[in-house]
């Protein structure tokens, strides 16, 4: 897994809150995914974020 930069910290963890509000809603959950940059970001796969 690829350490998060300090930097990027506020960002990764808007996207968790984000994550968390769409999976308490099951019409947005059934509908909406992460891909690309920003699901590889939140999988340790990239050790930066997309910014598309």
């Amino acid at each position: 897994m690829i350490a998060t930069k300090p930097e990027d910290i506020k960002h990764k963890n808007q996207l968790f809150r984000l994550l968390r509000e769409i999976l308490k809603d099951p019409i947005l959950s059934n509908n909406l995914m992460f891909k690309g940059g920003t699901y590889a970001t939140l999988r340790g796969v990239l050790d930066r974020f997309s910014i598309d």
